[in-house]
């Protein structure tokens, strides 16, 4: 049985904006785009981290992650800020988006995850979002609007050239 995977699209145009209402857009878990994008935002993730973290661990303002969250289904792929990673390598934030199916867990909770967990990342640098591979393969998805809104917004190239 393909167990689908859901991805909460992140059409949000501040990083410091509310991410409750986006909609949940589903990917067969066989999906090779998706799964390419995830590939490419995990090939780059050291870098990302290294830019965005401070000496203690702590993510910039405007920097998440997309963490795969068990749910009763299998995985849901949601978009956390505020995030740290401990010396030990585990890893706290505070969910952007309102969950799907995370019972008991609502937009703003903390959740803990392992690195093994991240699908994503998005940075907001000179008024461009980076990153966000799997955000990108979504957008044929999204109705025009937010579309529109997304590709104002989205850099050119998922990671910034002096990266």
């Amino acid at each position: 049985m393909i167990r689908p995977l859901i991805i909460a699209a992140f059409v949000a145009l501040s990083p410091a904006a509310a991410f409750a209402g986006d909609p949940v857009i589903q990917f067969e878990t066989e999906n090779a785009e998706m799964n390419t994008a995830i590939g490419s935002a995990l090939s780059s993730m050291d870098a990302f981290l290294s830019h965005v973290l401070d000496s203690q661990g702590n993510a910039a303002d405007g920097a998440l992650v997309k963490v795969a969250l068990e749910t009763s289904y299998g995985h849901e792929n949601i978009w956390v800020d505020q995030f740290t990673v401990a010396s030990g390598g585990g890893m706290t934030g505070k969910l952007a988006n309102e969950p799907n199916d995370l019972p008991g867990k609502h937009f703003g909770d903390t959740v803990k995850f392992d690195r093994a967990s991240l699908r994503d990342w998005s940075v907001f640098l000179d008024g461009k979002l980076y990153g966000n591979f799997t955000t990108r393969v979504m957008i044929p998805h999204l109705d025009a609007d937010s579309r529109a809104q997304l590709e104002q917004v989205l850099s050119a190239t998922p990671v910034p050239q002096d990266w």
